[in-house]
C-alpha cells in the first residue's frame, strides 16, 4: 500500500530502514534490532554489541515463516497467498487507491 504515496518502499523484507534522518522498525522484535543500530550509530557497533551481549539477545525462532523466502514457507506454498487474503491486502489496497484518487 505504500507504493501508493509518495515514498521509497523496499522491496525486501528487512527489519528497519533508514531514511535521512528517520529509522523505523517493521514489529515487536525489530525494536532491539532498530534500536541497537541507532546505538551503533550513535555511540559505535562495539557499544551496540557490548548491549546485545548484556540483554542476552540472540534470537533462534522456533519457526522461519517471518518473510516470504523462508525455508519454513516452502513447506506451504499457498501460505503467503493465505496472510494476504486473511488481512483483506487487496481490498485495503483498493480503498486507499479510491481515498487517493487513483
Amino acid at each position: 500500500m505504500l507504493a501508493l504515496f509518495r515514498c521509497s518502499v523496499v522491496d525486501d523484507y528487512r527489519r528497519y530502514v533508514q531514511s535521512g534522518n528517520r529509522i523505523t522498525g517493521a514489529g515487536i522484535s525489530s525494536g532491539l534490532d532498530v534500536a541497537m543500530y541507532i546505538v551503533s550509530l550513535l555511540y559505535g557497533v562495539r557499544t551496540a554489541r557490548q548491549g546485545q551481549l548484556a540483554m542476552q539477545y540472540n534470537p533462534h525462532p522456533l519457526f522461519h515463516c517471518g518473510d516470504p523466502a523462508d525455508t519454513d514457507i516452502k513447506d506451504d506454498a499457498g501460505m503467503v497467498f493465505q496472510v494476504k487474503q486473511d488481512f483483506g491486502v487487496k481490498s485495503s489496497y483498493e480503498a486507499v487507491a479510491k481515498w487517493l484518487g487513483k
